[in-house]
């Protein structure tokens, strides 16, 4: 019985020790060295996340402005009839109807990617300097929301005609995008406040 507990105590203590100890310290290791990767994969997915809802406001703008012209070269006589008025107040309600949709959508995602940060990922941006990322619109794109809301009437702007107006805005009271309008946009901190859903 004493070889048994030799043999034992020279051969394999050694290696269930190691596994034992040196298991969950080379997780520790790997997890700690992918946070740089993840740290990075965020950073870019928030990057493409800004880059595509700024691109789809421009282009929802020219489509915007493209149905708008239409409506006008359409209206013949009736320039100053309100089926106009009212037929372009609807398309501006339904464009800013589809950007609440879009950037719902996209702060989601973005809160989700904040959340999914701990506190190694949060020692990793201050040891490298790294700023966070926010979601946010440029001017000229919160300048078209603007024109989506209110403009012009569309024939002899500046005229005896009110400017149109979008009474019924869906896109106002809704939290979960008004700091996307903002200078500062939606940060990282505050992203990562926000309760999953």
């Amino acid at each position: 019985m004493c070889d048994v507990l030799d043999y034992i105590g020279q051969h394999l203590l050694g290696p269930i020790l190691a596994a034992v100890i040196g298991g969950p310290l080379a997780a520790l290791t790997f997890r700690y060295f992918g946070v740089g990767k993840e740290v990075a994969e965020n950073d870019a997915r928030a990057s493409e996340l800004n880059e595509d809802l700024r691109r789809w406001v421009r282009d929802r703008n020219r489509d915007l402005e493209a149905q708008l012209r239409g409506l006008v070269n359409n209206a013949g006589q009736q320039l100053y009839a309100g089926s106009l008025r009212n037929h372009a107040v609807a398309a501006m309600r339904e464009a800013l109807h589809q950007y609440r949709d879009e950037a719902t959508s996209k702060a989601r995602e973005f809160s989700a990617l904040a959340r999914s940060e701990g506190a190694w990922h949060q020692r990793h941006r201050k040891r490298r300097g790294l700023g966070s990322p926010s979601l946010s619109l440029h001017g000229q794109e919160r300048i078209y929301l603007n024109r989506w809301r209110q403009r012009p009437y569309l024939v002899d702007p500046g005229g005896p005609e009110p400017d149109l107006a979008v009474d019924d805005d869906p896109t106002a009271n809704e939290p979960t995008i008004a700091p996307v309008e903002a200078e500062s946009g939606l940060t990282w901190a505050e992203a990562a406040a926000r309760p999953s859903i």
